[in-house]
């Protein structure tokens, strides 16, 4: 079974609706392929440059991710999505040393990757590159943007900011879910079959999203709340630092927007109707 593949094709393409940026695919032979993708807009008017929206799956195979830094690699510039200080400077690490820092940081997801066989986006790319600029909100600033929802009773923290807190205890392991998940993550990993079925049933949910978040339904309030904010403010400020851009660079230049494929909905709606680009190519991975 290959959950990600690693080879390449592009076709050009027309301005039409937004279409998904994951797919299935499905050979004679009975493999199951989920590929996702990396789609080239143009501008309708104008000299700026081309900009890729490259959908990342922050789980997949080592060729998978080798596509991925390749393209990334021979973008002039490439808006990456990481949340923490914008401000800090890159930190010239070796491949072991990134691998462990990725690790610590967020074991929940390196744990998955592990006991599926895979490798852990963050562990994966390297991001200690010139061409490599953080475009993304910290956690303090998403810990205010969290702490302005409604609340349910005066004086008490919005369920949404609530919400937020246990995903990043969550993420970062310290808490008694991401303890319990750890222990299936084990299970999965010990035996080829879990492995497998486990691999099957993240297709059928990426596949069933379609790299769209807003598929999930029968969320509470304050859950819907958090993923507009995970989304849509962190998208208004990848869109902040490239509008400068569109007019720094030109025809001959491209830039890379490298950001979880649950972003790329807005992301396309806003590119294309803020700056009035148009979808020119796409290349699945």
């Amino acid at each position: 079974m290959v959950l990600v593949g690693g080879g390449c094709s592009s076709v050009p393409m027309t301005p039409r609706p937004i279409e998904p940026y994951m797919k299935v695919e499905r050979s004679s032979a009975g493999d199951i392929e989920l590929q996702v993708a990396m789609r080239k807009f143009v501008p309708q008017q104008g000299r700026g440059p081309a900009v890729w929206l490259v959908a990342a799956s922050h789980v997949g195979e080592t060729n998978y991710y080798a596509a991925l830094q390749r393209h990334l690699d021979a973008q002039t510039l490439v808006l990456f999505e990481g949340i923490r200080d914008r401000n800090g400077k890159t930190k010239t690490q070796s491949k072991e040393e990134r691998q462990r820092e990725a690790r610590e940081s967020s074991p929940l997801q390196s744990n998955m990757a592990a006991a599926m066989g895979l490798v852990f986006q963050l562990e994966a790319i390297d991001y200690d590159r010139k061409n490599f600029q953080n475009s993304d909100l910290s956690i303090p600033q998403l810990t205010k943007l969290m702490m302005a929802a409604p609340q349910e009773k005066e004086g008490e923290a919005s369920g949404t900011s609530q919400q937020f807190q246990s995903l990043i205890e969550a993420m970062s392991g310290n808490s008694l879910f991401s303890g319990i998940i750890n222990l299936v993550f084990k299970a999965i990993g010990s035996d080829p079959k879990f492995r497998a079925m486990a691999k099957l049933a993240l297709i059928v949910v990426f596949d069933d999203l379609k790299g769209d978040l807003t598929h999930l339904g029968g969320l509470p309030p304050e859950m819907k709340e958090l993923i507009r904010v995970i989304i849509e403010e962190r998208n208004k400020q990848v869109i902040s630092d490239l509008q400068p851009l569109l007019t720094k660079y030109s025809k001959k230049n491209s830039i890379a927007i490298f950001y979880g494929s649950g972003h790329m909905f807005d992301m396309e709606k806003r590119l294309t109707t803020d700056f009035g680009y148009r979808v020119a190519d796409e290349i699945w991975v």
